[in-house]
């Protein structure tokens, strides 16, 4: 019982860390964070904070693979199925779906100096999605699925900047509707 409710409180004390880091990185580079400045937004005392982390960069690192791992589980749950556009529009929906709940996490990760290691990891994720025509080079298709996968990003960035956001199913279509042509 007292194990279950020590992993209870860790996860909330961890929780509140990451949020105070995503609300500091709304204004400011992660690098730019001190643990002090982290654990007043946070609330909580630096003991608590080294008990989990070293710095605020191990806060991000953390952050950034529970995104990963969230977006593996999501883009997994939607198998492929028989219709190509249907696949990756069901793909692309979950996808949106998630980072739509958590918007302001990927905006201030997308706003972030180190955006490229974040997206280069984003990318390398993406790569089951085969979009290429048969007949392209394995140079060539790297370079489409690069083209694609970054300006994807780029759009989905716009989409979250936006106040007024067209609906999570109009974007899946549209997106699946460019990376098949």
């Amino acid at each position: 019982m007292a194990e279950k409710e020590e992993n209870r409180r860790v996860k909330y004390t961890k929780r509140v860390i990451k949020e105070a880091l995503i609300e500091l990185m709304a204004n400011r580079q992660v690098g730019e964070i001190s643990v002090k400045k982290l654990c007043e937004q946070a609330d909580v005392n630096r003991s608590t904070f080294y008990a989990h982390y070293g710095n605020p960069m191990d806060v991000m690192w953390e952050l950034e693979e529970e995104v990963f791992t969230d977006l593996q589980q999501s883009v997994a749950n939607h198998g492929q199925c028989q219709d190509k556009r249907a696949s990756l529009e069901s793909i692309m929906q979950a996808v949106l779906e998630y980072v739509q709940e958590r918007r302001q996490t990927f905006l201030v990760l997308f706003a972030q100096d180190n955006l490229g290691d974040f997206q280069d990891q984003l990318f390398v994720l993406t790569q089951g999605q085969k979009t290429h025509p048969k007949n392209m080079t394995q140079e060539q298709r790297d370079y489409q699925r690069r083209y694609v996968f970054y300006g994807n990003v780029a759009v989905i960035k716009r989409w979250l900047e936006k106040e007024d956001r067209e609906s999570v199913e109009e974007m899946a279509k549209l997106i699946a509707k460019w990376m098949l042509g």
